[in-house]
This record gives C-alpha cells, sequence and structure tokens, in this order.
C-alpha cells in the first residue's frame, strides 16, 4: 500500500512547507496555547496523513472514471442515469451536498459557507451521504438487473 502512494522529494517538501506554514500562522494567531516540538511533530503528522489522504482519493477517482472520452459512451450514459436516479431517492440535503461537492466542484468551506455550517461537519455529511449513495446505487442497480 504505500508503494502505490509513494511521493517524490519534491511533493513531501511541498506537504512539509505547507504544513510548517500553517502552524506559523496558527503560532501568529494565537490558537496554539503552548508550542512545542511534539505538538509541531502530530501536527506535521497529521498534514502529511491529510496529504496521502487527498492522493488515495485521485487515485481511486481516476481508477473509477479515467480521464478523456470514455469507452463505450452507452455505458457512461447508463451510469449518469443510475446515479441521478440514485440521488433522487436521497433526501434533499445530502443530493444537494453531493451535487455541490462533485458536479459543481466546490470545496467543503465553500458548501459550509453557503449551508452556515462548520466545514468539519460538512465533510462528516459528505461521508454519511456518500455511504447512503452507495446503498442507492446498490438497490438501484439491483432493480434494474431485475427489469432486463
Amino acid at each position: 500500500m504505500v508503494a502505490r502512494y509513494r511521493v517524490d522529494a519534491a511533493q513531501a517538501g511541498d506537504v512539509l512547507q505547507d504544513a510548517f506554514l500553517q502552524y506559523r500562522a496558527k503560532l501568529r494567531d494565537g490558537r496554539v496555547d503552548r508550542p512545542s516540538l511534539s505538538h509541531l511533530r502530530a501536527f506535521v503528522r497529521f498534514c502529511v496523513l491529510d496529504a496521502m489522504r487527498d492522493a488515495r482519493r485521485l487515485v481511486a477517482l481516476d481508477e473509477i472514471a479515467p480521464p478523456g472520452p470514455p469507452a463505450d459512451p452507452e455505458a457512461a450514459i447508463l451510469r449518469k442515469l443510475l446515479v441521478d436516479h440514485a440521488l433522487d431517492r436521497l433526501d434533499r440535503r445530502c443530493a444537494y451536498l453531493l451535487r455541490a461537492r462533485y458536479f459543481w466542484g466546490q470545496t467543503s468551506a465553500e458548501i459550509a459557507g453557503a449551508l452556515a455550517l462548520e466545514t468539519g461537519n460538512v465533510d462528516v455529511s459528505l461521508h454519511r451521504c456518500r455511504a447512503k449513495l452507495r446503498r442507492a446505487l446498490t438497490e438501484v442497480s439491483a432493480s434494474v438487473g431485475r427489469a432486463r
């Protein structure tokens, strides 16, 4: 698993530099009570884990839908119809969150601003809504399979 997501030295340097800049901003704003080396290490570790998680998401999205035109246009249209039908089965809030994030390309912060929520709440809601969407897609796929 580690070899699949290994980054080069430049990418690692960018992640570390970004972590240190974020930490410095927290110090400047007074959001860190008692800075220490162990606190800094933990902060950097979480920044690195976030970067690895984001890299895994990008790889996973590429595996689901490779860039470029689809090999089978009919399959792409069917997949879009299935997703639209599954989204219609969800409650309005989940459907809005998923469409805002994945169809309209909004970030969690932008969605949070539009809904007057915390960014963390949006992330948790998106996680739960993705699980609901997976269940709805399974049901929709099964009903399509039975109809054939």
